[in-house]
């Protein structure tokens, strides 16, 4: 199972879409290193898939929907992102909060967040949500979770290496805005793209988790919680994510707000 895993990143959602392949050129040749390519992710080597596609492709057919969805999938494994047991940890997730749960799949994990950035503006070459297909959506959405659980594991919990699931650093004064603009802009591809994410794929205690974390976000911050460009981020937003970051409820710091979403602006002081 462990050679799928990577290979399963995008293929396991386009099953049902015949050749991922037909659109990225006509040339067989090309077709030959798409393939290579395509071994090597499923391989988990990335950075050789990358290189195929950087050193025989064209730049026509580095430009198609296909090759471009290979390249996002080798950034998600770069990042972290292992989509078989990330989903399947979602799946079997039925307390903890939502950043919690987002975060602990990669404990014990070596992971990169700018990578996961990479993947998902190569989705945005593709198309805006609206362009896209339902299973490309659903793999950005799952992107932008693992980017803000990558974000977290690796810029909070820091004690030992690799993390061990507890936030070591000071939420609201430990992370840079740096930091948490990596959160929100998970965030905003998550929010953007979930309504692709059945329950089927990372369990209905988590889809739910990630539903309301995104209501509530949104009735403190409104619309900005859907931002995905970094400059367009503003100081709510911002503000907004660094407390629910600090809650127990929704986050992974120790702010208590007993139920009572009114008391989430006052987490970080």
């Amino acid at each position: 199972m462990k050679k799928l895993l990577s290979y399963i990143l995008f293929l396991s959602l386009m099953s049902c879409s015949g050749n991922i392949f037909q659109d990225a050129t006509s040339n067989s040749g090309e077709d030959d290193f798409i393939l290579q390519a395509r071994q090597y992710l499923n391989e988990q080597k990335y950075d050789e898939s990358l290189q195929i596609i950087q050193t025989k492709l064209s730049q026509t057919a580095q430009d198609s929907t296909a090759v471009r969805e290979i390249i996002a999938s080798n950034y998600g494994g770069k990042c972290g992102l292992n989509f078989v047991q990330f989903t399947l940890n979602l799946s079997s997730q039925t307390t903890g909060s939502a950043f919690y749960r987002l975060m602990s799949p990669f404990v014990q994990v070596a992971v990169d967040p700018s990578h996961c950035k990479t993947s998902l503006s190569t989705m945005e070459l593709i198309g805006t949500t609206s362009q896209r297909t339902a299973n490309q959506n659903a793999f950005v959405a799952v992107m932008g979770m693992v980017l803000m659980g990558t974000a977290m594991r690796g810029y909070a919990d820091i004690n030992p290496a690799l993390g061990n699931g507890i936030a070591d650093v000071n939420i609201c004064s430990g992370l840079t805005d740096t930091q948490v603009d990596d959160i929100i802009i998970g965030f905003g591809y998550m929010s953007k793209n979930l309504t692709a994410v059945g329950s089927s794929l990372i369990g209905p205690s988590s889809l739910g988790s990630m539903d309301q974390l995104i209501t509530t976000c949104t009735t403190i911050a409104g619309s900005n919680c859907e931002v995905t460009d970094p400059a367009a981020i503003s100081p709510t937003v911002r503000s907004t994510v660094r407390d629910l970051l600090n809650t127990q409820e929704y986050g992974i710091g120790s702010f208590s707000t007993g139920g009572n979403d009114l008391l989430i602006p006052g987490a970080c002081p």
